[in-house]
């Protein structure tokens, strides 16, 4: 009766033995058949996580000097950077999206985190970041207008190799 009762148990943690071998086995095959979709979240939140810490580095260093409504102008254009890395990343590569936000994150983290110390360890970084904003600001009044010089240049230059084309022959 007492070996009856042994072999019972034996067959019975056999059977838990294959029930949990069963069970981990299917909690594996479940994440690696979900780990490209869990790649692409963390992916997503790479670029968000990103982004906001771009937001709040921005509140961190201006907020001490400037009004609200510059602020928000600053953090918008924060926002707008962030939402045209996923757009160029969208339209571009289809292949690598999700690696294109992450590294758009991870860049932005890391461009918030240096900006941040910067602002803590230089000593004439209060100058430096005042004159930022206005800096690209007239960097990019400059490049427009330089595109804008060009593309009324190359318009004029084609215009006049038709209109010489079309004096040859006639």
């Amino acid at each position: 009766m007492i070996a009856a009762l042994l072999q019972a148990i034996m067959r019975a943690l056999t059977a838990l033995m294959q029930f949990l071998v069963t069970l981990a086995l299917g909690i594996i095959a479940a994440f690696l058949l979900a780990l490209p979709w869990l790649l692409r979240a963390a992916s997503v939140l790479i670029w968000l996580f990103g982004a906001f810490i771009g937001v709040e580095s921005i509140q961190t260093i201006y907020s001490p000097t400037t009004t609200s409504i510059p602020l928000f102008a600053l953090q918008f254009a924060m926002i707008l950077i962030m939402a045209a890395w996923a757009l160029f990343a969208f339209f571009m590569e289809s292949k690598g999206l999700w690696g294109i936000l992450a590294a758009g994150g991870i860049s932005a983290w890391a461009c918030a985190r240096g900006a941040l110390w910067l602002n803590e360890h230089w000593k004439y970084a209060s100058a430096f970041f005042g004159i930022l904003p206005t800096a690209i600001n007239i960097t990019t009044y400059f490049n427009l207008i330089l595109r804008a010089r060009a593309s009324r240049r190359q318009s004029t230059r084609i215009e006049l190799h038709c209109s010489r084309q079309t004096v040859e022959q006639a």
